[in-house]
């Protein structure tokens, strides 16, 4: 059963986080992966990303033992 108490707008941010993880995890680039999920400012997005998660993009994928290798979109 869906949690009534979240907002419509909550439950988009949250849906576009999860899948961020996972765009994360296959190691696309900050910038790409932020427009893919409907944010035109990657600023904004890693904003959000924090504060929904507790860290940055950039620190989840350095979690992941990623580091730096990136992917584009093209790729």
């Amino acid at each position: 059963m869906k949690n009534v108490s979240e907002s419509f707008i909550q439950y988009v941010t949250n849906l576009r986080i999860e899948e961020s993880k996972r765009l994360l995890k296959k190691g696309y680039k900050i910038i790409d992966l932020s427009e893919k999920i409907g944010y035109v400012n990657a600023e904004h997005f890693s904003r959000v990303f924090k504060k929904v998660t507790g860290v940055s993009p950039k620190v989840y994928r350095e979690s992941l033992g990623l580091g730096t290798e990136m992917k584009t979109d093209q790729s």
